[in-house]
């Protein structure tokens, strides 16, 4: 091997280890503090000293956040159903995403429970969400459910019993079909690059720089990145991409080929990077990436919901908007939607629905 070669890898080695090592200090300074939160059912947040008083606010704002008055399923049954368009988008905390799409309605990675992690008992032990909670009755009629992958801010079990229907369909990563509850009409897994088509909605399966394990004993699970397109047969459809987890990664890229119709929404992960930045993306990064992709739209999600690691909570955001001010100085025409939790967006240009 020549010597660059050889240097070049033994600076990922060390990278990779510093990664490592950063990564066990962070779990280790939030961890036992979650797990005495846990066992003890307390509800308070749990700041590090670090944090700003500008954080501090960020968070009790979003726990307290006000949702709209109006049931979101019956503003969901005014939007319209023109074919093969977005013609609906809300955040509801995490990468959790109502979209409608034509007629159909999709949720990706559901996950509204007060606390996320292993169960023990009757006791969740993990973090606790920090974002305003999301009543399941107040949801419209989901066609599908997208999962991306097994982590436990991804795929809520209570969460996805809560929702089971025999109306509904599950798309989720190769390997963790058999973590969906029972109950749904369908639950079907795709691999990377595999495809489907669902009531004319096409779905297919990418894969993200993330992983896939849920323990330390399952690391055969898949992770994906789902390319939505709303009509394949429509010349006016929209597509989505819904990045799930992702570091930074190429691999949205070629859906910017030649001929391909640009991504009218991009879903992407901006939280959780400090110090997992090996496996999520930067705010930078993600503006870089998605321009990269031809992506019309941002919904910035993964922020705000769960303290997962040691960035101060209203950071994420804050940088968002520095990157796409300074890519539009660069003549990016990237937009941004604004992720106003349980608020809707129709047709992403036009005023909140309430």
């Amino acid at each position: 091997m020549p010597k660059g070669d050889s240097k070049k890898s033994a600076r990922t080695v060390g990278q990779k280890l510093g990664s490592m090592a950063a990564a066990a200090r962070s779990a280790m300074g939030r961890y036992p503090q979650d797990v005495a939160d846990s066992l003890r059912q307390r509800d308070l947040a749990n700041f590090p000293p670090g944090d700003s008083v500008e954080a501090r606010a960020h968070t009790d704002g979003a726990r307290t956040a006000t949702l709209p008055e109006v049931p979101l399923a019956e503003t969901w049954r005014n939007l319209p159903d023109t074919a093969g368009r977005i013609n609906g988008v809300c955040w509801l905390g995490h990468c959790s995403v109502l979209l409608k799409l034509g007629s159909h309605t999709v949720l990706t990675d559901p996950v509204f429970s007060p606390r996320i992690g292993v169960r023990i008992g009757p006791l969740t032990v993990g973090p606790k969400r920090l974002a305003a909670e999301i009543d399941v009755r107040s949801l419209p009629p989901v066609d599908l459910l997208l999962v991306s992958h097994a982590h436990f801010d991804h795929l809520d079990v209570p969460t996805l019993k809560a929702l089971a229907s025999k109306s509904t369909r599950v798309l989720t990563a190769a390997g963790t079909a058999r973590l969906i509850p029972r109950g749904y009409g369908e639950v079907a897994a795709l691999k990377w690059e595999q495809q489907v088509s669902i009531d004319g909605i096409a779905i297919a399966a990418m894969r993200p720089a993330h992983w896939g394990a849920r323990t330390a004993w399952d690391r055969h699970r898949g992770f994906n990145s789902y390319v939505i397109d709303g009509a394949a047969s429509s010349a006016e459809r929209q597509r989505v991409l819904f990045a799930g987890d992702t570091a930074m990664t190429d691999t949205f890229a070629a859906l910017a080929a030649e001929g391909l119709p640009q991504i009218d929404l991009g879903i992407f992960g901006i939280g959780a990077y400090q110090p997992w930045v090996d496996a999520h993306a930067t705010p930078e990064q993600v503006v870089d990436m998605a321009e990269r992709a031809r992506v019309d739209a941002l919904l910035p999600v993964h922020h705000s919901t769960f303290r997962l690691s040691d960035e101060p909570m209203d950071e994420p955001m804050v940088r968002l908007s520095e990157a796409v001010r300074a890519a539009a100085d660069r003549g990016a025409k990237l937009r941004v939607v604004p992720p106003r939790l349980g608020h809707v967006m129709e047709l992403l240009t036009q005023p909140d629905r309430d």
